[in-house]
């Protein structure tokens, strides 16, 4: 687990930091060095050129290859810069001036252009599927290589618990980035998309044809390899030959799917049992289908060097300004903070995309708002807004303070901006 000091005498503990981590030179080492021999390296700089994977509960060194058996390499921050990923590690942000610290080891982190080109090209991503209905696998628009220095912290040997999710990791805690390497993905960046589905139904017998290696095998890698082969042999029922079988997004847990890289073309594969409730019993059949997708506003061409921001504040109304709110409402001003939660919800995006210097696309849209939620003298909402290109993703909280209550209604009671997070991008000059 990784702890954040408080920045008390911010500037002398930097200065004085920056002298003690010259004094160590960086080790050079490969991810499968890390991942083969991390006690020989713990508690040491070292310098390691590797992709980099993220994704929710996945911020680390890509390892595929190395050891079976090796821990992940989980990846943070050093300084005050948040992990960039959901995760148990719950480090999504990070107080203003604090300094990293692990197992009582501070880390510095070096800001400059090359931190915030990774950090933008990380982010980027197709923040929805190109029919709306969410991105399944890997909608990233960039693969991201680069050289990382920082001290790595070896996980325990031979015990439960380590770094990052879950304790699922080795930690290499970044101190400067180097050398980004950013290769555009075949997602499209915006762009709305029409689709449509053709299904066939396949008899008991095929359908066991289709399924019987998959059903035998036992390792991930060889499983993954069974199901392309199954998918590449379903698209033949359309006449179709598939290229890049083995470059698309695959879901082997539950029905099988594959989408291709840019997203515009899928298979699924749905099995069905003679006990359907507990998907149990003899197969008797097969779902297959086939979507195709084309666009029919253009995405952005593929020579666009995008950019996003991950977003995550905190908007404290303090006592002065909840009253000022108040007065407000009752002069007639600002009907929306007692009116429909979702006028209050427009309102209050507005509001936290004006104080995170964001420009709000024309097409975002309300994909609506949980019920209002009562807790330590609170009533809250989350609202969340998804633009259908796919740029941006916006959530904010809008609560009503107990403090400005009277008697027991909360009708009265005005709305306001309390949180909000989010991902917004960009095409870049």
């Amino acid at each position: 687990m990784t702890l954040r000091s408080s920045s008390v005498g911010i500037g002398i503990l930097v200065a004085l930091l920056e002298v003690v981590g010259h004094c160590q030179m960086p080790v050079s080492a490969s991810p499968c060095d890390l991942v083969k021999n991390p006690e020989q390296y713990s508690q040491k700089v070292v310098t390691v050129k590797a992709n980099v994977s993220i994704g929710f509960e996945n911020f680390t060194l890509h390892t595929l290859g190395c050891e079976e058996n090796g821990r992940p390499i989980w990846l943070t921050y050093g300084g005050d810069e948040p992990t960039p990923t959901m995760s148990t590690v719950n480090d999504l942000s990070g107080p203003s001036g604090s300094v990293l610290k692990v197992n009582g080891q501070p880390v510095i982190l070096r800001r400059d252009p090359a931190l915030e080109l990774f950090k933008r090209r990380l982010a980027a991503e197709r923040l929805g599927g190109v029919t709306g209905q969410g991105c399944s696998g890997d909608c990233h628009l960039y693969n991201v290589t680069a050289t990382l220095t920082g001290v790595f912290f070896a996980a325990p040997a031979n015990q439960i618990g380590g770094y990052g999710h879950l304790g699922c990791c080795h930690l290499l805690a970044i101190e400067q980035v180097a050398d980004v390497d950013a290769r555009r993905t075949e997602v499209p960046a915006g762009g709305r998309f029409v689709c449509s589905t053709e299904s066939r139904e396949v008899g008991a017998a095929e359908a066991q044809a289709l399924e019987e290696k998959r059903k035998q095998c036992h390792e991930f890698g060889n499983c993954r390899n069974i199901a392309l082969v199954e998918v590449a042999e379903v698209a033949g029922f359309w006449g179709d030959s598939i290229d890049k079988v083995d470059q698309g997004n695959l879901e082997l847990f539950g029905d099988l799917v594959w989408i291709s890289p840019d997203l515009l073309k899928s298979y699924s594969l749905e099995v069905h049992f003679q006990d359907a409730v507990h998907n149990s019993g003899p197969m008797t059949g097969m779902t297959v289908s086939r979507m195709m997708c084309k666009a029919v506003s253009p995405p952005l061409p593929m020579t666009t060097q995008i950019g996003c921001r991950n977003l995550w504040s905190q908007f404290p109304t303090s006592k002065s300004e909840a009253k000022t709110i108040q007065n407000r409402v009752r002069l007639g001003d600002d009907p929306w903070r007692i009116g429909p939660l979702q006028d209050a919800s427009r309102k209050a995006l507005e509001d936290a995309a004006q104080r995170w210097g964001v420009s709000l696309v024309p097409g975002i849209q309300s994909t609506g708002c949980g019920k209002p939620t009562v807790f330590e003298d609170e009533e809250y909402s989350w609202c969340n807004w998804e633009d259908p290109e796919g740029m941006q993703s916006l959530s904010i909280q809008v609560t009503k303070l107990g403090s400005l209550r009277s008697g027991k209604s909360w009708e009265s009671v005005p709305w306001v901006l309390t949180r909000g997070h989010g991902l917004v991008c960009a095409a870049e000059e």
